[in-house]
């Protein structure tokens, strides 16, 4: 059991991309304004800099040598224990270490689900996606199902939510900003 009181109380700042790295079907235009916006906070070609893409929470523990910038590619959503992975970020970082994420709000994935035309059964498709991936997580009787069936992916996170979960962790949040929807 994680107790608050240990989590270190320095000055740890974060980046919270949202959908920021795009898939394959994705133009070069959008990889472009993603690495500009992550440029601005994390020196890409520094040795302190480690990229890395995974969705295992206990990938941090791997981790050896000195990071000062962490630049996480693979989406929040897909993590099974999402606070476990950012402590043991925090963790890994210095005083004033930088660590750049991507996530899909709630927000963006309503967007992306009306976007996708499905007529009449649109309404009754999003009423399902968000019980079974926002409702179905929380509910103590349908949680280990969920998570059994669906292995943590694709969660329904709300910004307000993923941005209280960085700061639980213990980082301060310097920028997000919405790239591509």
């Amino acid at each position: 059991m994680f107790n608050t009181d240990q989590l270190r109380q320095y000055d740890t700042r974060t980046i919270a991309v949202p959908n920021a790295i795009p898939y394959p079907a994705s133009s070069e235009y959008k990889r472009d304004e993603v690495k500009d916006y992550i440029r601005q906070y994390v020196n890409l070609s520094s040795s302190g800099t480690f990229i890395f893409r995974t969705k295992f929470p206990n990938y941090m523990t791997t981790l050896n040598g000195h990071c000062k910038q962490l630049v996480h590619l693979h989406k929040l959503n897909n993590l099974l224990r999402v606070n476990d992975f950012l402590r043991d970020v925090n963790q890994k970082l210095p005083v004033n270490g930088v660590f750049a994420s991507c996530i899909e709000t709630l927000e963006q994935r309503n967007e992306r689900v009306f976007k996708e035309d499905k007529g009449p059964l649109n309404k009754i498709f999003y009423f399902s996606d968000f019980v079974i991936h926002r409702v179905f997580p929380k509910l103590y009787l349908t949680r280990k199902i969920y998570f059994w069936l669906y292995k943590g992916n694709n969660r329904a996170i709300s910004l307000p939510e993923i941005l209280g979960r960085f700061v639980y962790c213990g980082f301060n949040i310097i920028d997000f900003k919405k790239i591509n929807n």
